[in-house]
C-alpha cells in the first residue's frame, strides 16, 4: 500500500468507526482510557491512514463482540455489520472474517491477518499422573499377575521342606524380601536353594521398581494428551463452541450442521475446556494468545 500516492479527496472527511472490545485488533475508546490500554491493531492501522490522508474518526462502540452478523441469499444483513449497509457507520473493525456473502455485500480495506491467523482447537492440557497411581503404574497389570503368580508357586514350593508351623513365618519372609529386608531362615538345602532363587528374582524386580520410581519422582509423567484430530475420535471428544462460531459454521456452505453443545461466549468455552477431557473448542489463535 502506497498511502501518500492516494487521490480519493478524504481530508477533512470524517468517519464513524463502529468498533468492539476485541484485543488485540480492537479495543473500546471507554476501556483504553478506563485501562490505559493501546488501541488495537486495525485501529492503529485505520489512525495511521486518518494521519496521513488528514481525515477525522469517530469511535461508535457496540457491546457483544461475538455476535455475527449474517448476510442472506438477498445480500440483507443481521448483525453488527447491518449498520453498515444502512449507512449509519462508515467502517467496522474487529477481526471481521471475510467470507463469501460478505465478500458480495462489503468492501474489505486489508486482509491483514489472511495468513497469520488460523483456528486452533482448544483441548485440556494433560495433568500430571498423581503420584498415588504411580505406585502402581510402574508395571501393567499383567506384570503384577505374574509377580503375584510367581510368589505363590514359590512360597508353594519352600513351604513343601519346611515343618507345619513354620509355614506362615515363611510366606511372611518371603514377601518382606521383595522390600530388599534380609532375615536368617533355616532349614534344608533343597529349600535354602529355592530361597536363593526367589532372593535374587526379588532383588532384580525391587531395583528395576525403584529405580523406574525415582526417575517418575524426579520427572513426572502426564495423562494421555489429545494432540490430533484422530485422537479426538478415538477419545470421544465432543465439541463445545461458543454461538458465535456455531452460527458460523452453519452459515458456511461446507457445514449445515450446529453443535448441540454451546455456550454464550468464547471465554466460557475455554473455560470449561480447561475443567474437562471431554470436550474441545476452536478459537482464533491470535484471540487465544492474548487471552492467556
Amino acid at each position: 500500500m502506497y498511502p501518500q500516492r492516494f487521490s480519493s479527496g478524504l481530508k477533512n472527511c470524517t468517519f464513524k468507526v463502529m468498533v468492539s472490545d476485541s484485543p488485540p485488533f480492537t479495543s473500546t475508546v471507554e476501556r483504553v482510557k478506563r485501562d490505559m490500554e493501546k488501541l488495537g491493531v486495525e485501529q492503529f492501522i485505520v489512525e495511521t491512514l486518518a494521519q496521513l490522508e488528514q481525515f477525522e474518526i469517530t469511535y461508535i462502540s457496540y457491546d457483544n463482540a461475538e455476535e455475527l452478523s449474517v448476510v442472506d441469499s438477498n445480500l440483507s444483513v443481521q448483525g453488527p455489520m447491518r449498520l453498515v449497509q444502512e449507512r449509519q457507520v462508515d467502517i467496522i473493525l474487529g477481526a471481521m472474517l471475510l467470507l463469501e456473502q460478505r465478500a458480495k455485500a462489503f468492501s474489505y480495506l486489508w486482509g491483514h491477518i489472511t495468513f497469520s491467523d488460523e483456528f486452533k482447537i482448544v483441548v485440556k492440557r494433560a495433568d500430571v499422573v498423581p503420584r498415588w497411581k504411580v505406585i502402581y503404574l510402574e508395571f501393567d497389570s499383567i506384570v503384577w499377575v505374574m509377580i503375584l503368580v510367581t510368589y505363590l508357586v514359590f512360597v508353594k514350593l519352600v513351604l513343601l521342606f519346611f515343618r507345619r508351623k513354620q509355614r506362615g513365618l515363611v510366606a511372611l519372609m518371603m514377601m518382606d524380601y521383595l522390600f530388599l529386608h534380609g532375615s536368617k531362615l533355616g532349614g534344608k538345602t533343597k529349600a535354602r536353594s529355592i530361597l536363593i532363587v526367589w532372593i535374587i528374582f526379588a532383588y532384580l524386580i525391587s531395583t528395576y521398581y525403584q529405580s523406574s520410581l525415582t526417575s517418575l519422582m524426579a520427572h513426572p509423567s502426564t495423562m494421555d494428551q489429545v494432540t490430533s484430530e484422530n485422537d479426538l475420535v478415538a477419545f470421544n471428544v465432543k465439541p463445545y463452541l461458543s454461538r458465535f462460531l456455531n452460527q458460523l459454521n452453519g452459515e458456511m456452505e461446507q457445514s449445515k450442521e450446529t453443535v448441540e453443545n454451546e455456550c454464550d461466549i468464547q471465554l466460557e468455552c475455554m473455560k470449561r475446556v480447561s475443567e474437562s477431557y471431554d470436550v474441545y473448542t476452536i478459537v482464533l489463535y491470535s484471540l487465544y494468545l492474548q487471552s492467556s
